[in-house]
């Protein structure tokens, strides 16, 4: 996959767009997955199953962002083209096209110390639509935490802290809401982060959004 990105600074923002343009190949052999095969039968019976099968397909996948100084706003799309894989079999597969819409607005309160960030995520395959919600606190621009909803699956508490030099470091805990959960008591994610200015020079001083901190 090559991807391409291009940054446009407007008067109120700046306007992001990204490509990605590859070719996806997968290849499966359905012997050593049929139950025949385990019981000396026969290996290739079953039409539905590919055999020793190799295909190739274009992919390809798009997105646009804007950001200005309080909000962001985003759309981006995977597997535009809708791609077929095609193993000569009687009902071919697709990769599904998922669109998906994100935004989010940081808000300054009157204590300076805290800002309010909120977002949100939609993402469907035009049969489903599934979403996400987030909020989080930030305590002079270095502690947060927060909560998170996804739809119909989890509730996710997590803290994190912004170091010095780009440093960030985070935890959450998902709480599992589906019927997984009577089988799941939750998952524990650790995540560290480094930020860095790979082109050097001035550093854009221009946008202060408390979430790019």
């Amino acid at each position: 996959m090559v991807n391409y990105a291009y940054r446009l600074e407007l008067s109120d923002g700046v306007l992001g767009m990204g490509l990605g343009l590859g070719i996806f190949n997968h290849s499966i052999d359905g012997d050593w997955k049929t139950w025949e095969s385990i019981n000396g039968q026969p290996v290739y019976i079953d039409p539905s199953i590919p055999h020793m099968e190799n295909v190739t397909a274009f992919d390809a996948n798009f997105g646009i962002t804007y950001n200005a100084e309080d909000f962001w706003v985003g759309f981006s799309s995977t597997h535009i083209t809708n791609p077929t894989l095609n193993y000569d079999i009687e009902n071919p597969s697709k990769l599904t096209r998922h669109l998906y819409l994100t935004g989010g607005y940081a808000y300054a309160l009157p204590n300076p110390s805290f800002d309010i960030i909120g977002s949100s995520i939609i993402q469907t395959d035009l049969a489903t639509i599934d979403f996400q919600i987030n909020g989080k606190i930030l305590y002079e621009k270095k502690f947060w935490g927060g909560i998170s909803y996804r739809h119909t699956d989890a509730i996710v508490p997590m803290v994190g802290i912004h170091l010095l030099n780009g440093i960030s470091f985070g935890y959450s805990y998902d709480v599992v809401l589906s019927k997984v959960g009577s089988y799941n008591s939750g998952s524990h994610e650790l995540m560290l982060r480094y930020c860095f200015n790979i082109a050097g020079g001035k550093t854009p001083g221009r946008y202060r959004s408390v979430r790019r901190l």
